[in-house]
Parts: C-alpha cells; structure tokens; sequence
C-alpha cells in the first residue's frame, strides 16, 4: 500500500550499508518506522530528509513491517536544533519522550500538532527548558497523567489552592497542607520517638553482653 503523510522523525538509526531506519510521527497514520535506503551514503538525495527533528512528507511503500520510502520532501529541516549542542539536547529529549510515550501506529494528531509547535519554539530562540516543560505537560495529559491544577485533590475545594501536593503533584487547599503538615509532623515524633527507644534498647542490651 502507499502512503503519503507529513512526519517529523523522531528518531533515525543506521541499518545496513547506506540505509536508515527513520520513526516518523504523523499526522494521520501515528507513529511508524520507514526504510530509507542509500541516506548514508555522501550523495544520496534523500540523506537530509533522514535527519532527526525533519519535518517533510514521505511517500512510502508499507505492507506488514517497516514501509520504504519512495519520495519525499522537507518542509522546515529544523537544522538549527541540530547545529546547536543546548537546542540538540532539548529536542532529542522531546523526541525520545513522544517516541516512548506512543505505540507504533497509535494515532497522534494531537500530540503531532503539539510536537511541530515545541520544534519550531526551540528553533525560534523561545526559552528551551519553559518549552520543554510545556511540552511534558502536553504528554502527560495525552498520556493520562496529567495534574489536577482546577481543585484540591484531597477536598475538591476550587479556593484557596496553596500548592502542588508532594508526590501526587496536584493542587492542594490550604487546610488539606495543613492537614498533611499536621500528619508529617505526627509522623516525624512517632520516628524520633522510635529511634530514642531503639537506641535505648541497643544500649541495654550492650550493657548486659558487656
């Protein structure tokens, strides 16, 4: 079957003399890998267009495995995330996290939106780690995980949301950290206590092996 889509890779490896192996994201057939033979090679048409971070539209051959590439052609390189050592870091980051966050073929139409938008932000001098952070967030909530930031977590309240919540990294009133903190407090003096009683029994028991 043939398929033509607009993809960003997301990850490029070497496979066998010349070839690559590319994951593409897409906008309309998820997350797939394809074969793009010879795009090592030092005057291989298609070797920008295996790069990581490109984004252009691959026409490929897909049957039951991996599809191989036909034609293709960039649409924006990205080349300044590569030419970059800091930019590199942030969208190699960005790209292992929406390469693990998705299943092959799992539609992604949002998150493919999401990932051209955090691309093209790096590359466009915005604030890396802001972007970055922005971008996990976008994740999380496709993922499922994302944080309860309208209401506490522990009262529903919709005022008084004091702070993020330890662990649960949601919304926490000011009562329910007052609460939490009351509790900590309760379970510091219960450990110190345990401990002063440990070490009065260790020292009791030294005595009489003495």
């Amino acid at each position: 079957m043939l398929i033509r889509v607009q993809g960003v890779i997301i990850r490029s490896m070497d496979y066998g003399e010349g070839g690559k192996i590319v994951t593409l994201l897409t906008e309309t057939h998820g997350k797939t890998g394809v074969l793009i033979r010879g795009a090592s090679k030092p005057r291989s048409r298609y070797g920008s267009l295996a790069l990581p971070f490109t984004y252009g539209e691959f026409v490929f051959f897909k049957g039951s495995g991996l599809g191989t590439l036909s034609s293709g052609e960039i649409i924006r390189s990205h080349h300044k995330l590569r030419e970059n050592i800091d930019l590199a870091a942030h969208a190699s980051y960005v790209a292992e996290l929406t390469d693990r966050a998705l299943q092959d073929e799992e539609a992604g139409n949002w998150i493919f939106s999401q990932l051209l938008a955090c691309l093209a932000a790096l590359e466009d001098g915005k604030d890396a780690a802001i972007t970055t952070h922005v971008y996990e967030m976008k994740i999380l909530q496709a993922a499922g995980y994302a944080p309860v930031l309208d209401r506490c977590v522990s009262c529903g309240r919709t005022d008084g949301l004091a702070a993020l919540a330890g662990r649960e990294a949601d919304l926490a009133a000011v009562q329910t950290l007052g609460r939490r903190e009351q509790g900590l407090g309760r379970g510091r003096r219960r450990n110190r206590d345990g401990r002063s009683r440990q070490k009065g029994a260790e020292g009791g028991a030294a005595k009489g092996f003495a």
